[in-house]
């Protein structure tokens, strides 16, 4: 077995917010204190022994000046030599930074030239990274082979095209900056909104990194051949992130998805990336290949303490199964350790999985669709080979700013005889939307949900629960927010969320109708 640790979007910050000192001042949410590092470090410890321990980027705010940045930085630091100073979280005769691996992100660069911070160059140069070069010990670098594992890390940058110019933006800058107003503070205001979308953080893999890791993979040896392979990036290798257009107008790019597809023939089989800032892990499945070539890709929260869904990423591999398990971590500032919550039991074997727990497929499915019992109002076109999407209704809730949700009428959607029906979502807008399904879940099956990756590529966000607890009944209703500076039309019955059923080995005995005996009494009473 192999135990790795993922890491991903500290964002550490030192300014003048109160960030430095203490977490309970923290004005920026997004942002983790001098004292949850501490928490941090605590938490790593009480999980060792440990194989690996990977940061997969955005270690620091980019935003902050340089010399903010360089005090981030060594702040950090202390993380990783707490680390190193700790012999249990290797283990005796291993040299720590042999075992601690960083992928750098957008944040991580000078935002000035496009380059990597220099401290952040200096700082990871003690360790792995994506950055680094050929060496003794990892002669593929940054591709790491960890022969006494049966392990592969490949390391590839995703932040080379972070610095990419908006021409429109930067002209409107040098008109502001031109014009004679005596309202210097209205000038700097339009600046202060402006310069943030002065630059394209494209999510896209450069040429040259693709030829790169395609060059190294020919050359490692065949003796390497039955190794578990995974990939760790910053940003996600999803199709259609960087689609032909933009690819087009930047050049010198190649899609995410390609490199996952070249990686993928090479053998690996987990691709973990950071980034996104999910409350929780999304796991992607590829259903498109066989089973024996399956991959999981894993999108790792940010890392906070204390907040429901953030944390770290424990991933236990079984080398010589290629089977994995991975576990959300919550740093925990009241015990300084880590709450843990089951998130992925991936075996490779059909015939494993009918034993005890298992993941029902497209006729298993559909033939709960045809019930009408577990799912009402369930559509056979949704059913996938091993999950079911789930469409967007009719109803949905919007409400003011100083509105609690359950004081805010119910609106539908009247449906079009002739276009499409949906919902209007303005540019960082918030609603409540409900699922055009009901669900009447057996205490004897759970489901995992994940948002379907064509809405999270339009700048649409849906802040979900990734499980459906056994006995749940009623409808999904779900927080959606528009990220984008322009409307969004959310279309009603399109499938917006996939889901798996998955059949446990016994019923529950505490299910959510018996955790929710009087929200269940209620619902009961209105469907009468």
């Amino acid at each position: 077995m192999a135990k790795i640790l993922f890491i991903s979007d500290i964002h550490y910050s030192i300014n003048d917010k109160g960030v430095y000192t203490d977490d309970t001042k923290i004005e920026f949410p997004h942002l983790i204190g001098t004292q949850g590092l501490k928490v941090l470090c605590s938490s790593i410890e009480s999980i060792a022994p440990l194989d690996l321990v990977v940061f997969c980027g955005d270690i620091i705010n980019g935003c902050d000046s340089f010399d903010e940045k360089a005090e981030a930085i060594k702040e950090v630091k202390t993380i990783t030599d707490s680390i190193i100073a700790n012999e249990h979280i290797f283990g005796e005769g291993v040299n720590p930074k042999d075992r601690i691996i960083f992928i750098l992100g957008n944040h991580d660069m000078d935002r000035s030239n496009g380059n990597l911070f220099p401290g952040m160059s200096y700082f990871v140069d003690s360790f792995l990274s994506s950055e680094t070069q050929k060496n003794v010990i990892h002669p593929y670098a940054p591709i790491f082979v960890f022969k006494e594992l049966k392990l592969v890390v490949a390391a590839v940058p995703t932040e080379k095209n972070n610095n990419v110019k908006n021409s429109n933006i930067q002209t409107a800058l040098r008109i502001i900056q031109d014009l004679t107003d005596e309202n210097d503070s209205k000038r700097k205001e339009l600046v202060n909104l402006l310069s943030p979308y002065s630059t394209y953080d494209i999510p896209s893999i450069d040429t040259e990194t693709s030829d790169n890791f395609m060059e190294i993979s020919r050359k490692l040896p065949t003796d390497f051949s039955d190794y578990f392979r995974i990939m760790v990036t910053h940003h996600p290798l999803l199709y259609g992130l960087e689609n032909g257009i933009v690819v087009k107008k930047y050049g010198g790019t190649v899609g995410g998805y390609d490199l996952m597809q070249k990686a993928k023939g090479q053998g690996y089989s987990l691709f973990v990336h950071g980034h996104i800032h999910e409350k929780s892990c999304v796991e992607v499945i590829d259903h498109l290949s066989d089973e024996k070539n399956s991959i999981i890709q894993l999108g790792l929260p940010r890392t906070r303490v204390d907040s429901d869904g953030c944390g770290c990423v424990l991933v236990d591999v079984d080398v010589n199964e290629k089977a994995l398990s991975c576990t959300l971590l919550k740093p925990d500032s009241i015990s300084w350790g880590f709450k843990q919550i089951p998130l992925i039991n991936y075996l490779p074997h059909i015939e494993q999985q009918n034993s005890g727990n298992k993941i029902l497929v497209d006729f298993e499915i559909a033939e709960i669709i045809k019930s009408n019992v577990i799912v009402k109002n369930g559509d056979l076109n949704n059913v996938e080979a091993a999950s079911y999407d789930c469409a967007l209704g009719y109803e949905f809730k919007r409400k003011n700013e100083n509105e609690e949700w359950k004081n805010t009428p119910l609106q539908k959607i009247v449906p079009q005889e002739n276009g499409p029906s949906g919902i209007l979502l303005k540019p960082r807008e918030t609603i409540l939307i409900f699922s055009y399904e009901e669900f009447d879940i057996p205490n004897d099956m759970l489901m995992h949900a994940s948002p379907i990756s064509s809405w999270l590529r339009l700048g649409v966000k849906f802040d979900i629960s990734y499980f459906v607890d056994p006995g749940f009944k009623g409808k999904f209703c779900i927080p959606v927010t528009n990220e984008n500076e322009t409307d969004v039309i959310l279309d009603a019955r399109k499938p917006f969320i996939s889901l798996e059923f998955i059949k446990l080995s016994t019923p529950c005995r505490k299910g959510w109708k018996e955790k929710h005996k009087e929200l269940y009494k209620a619902r009961e009473l209105l469907n009468e």
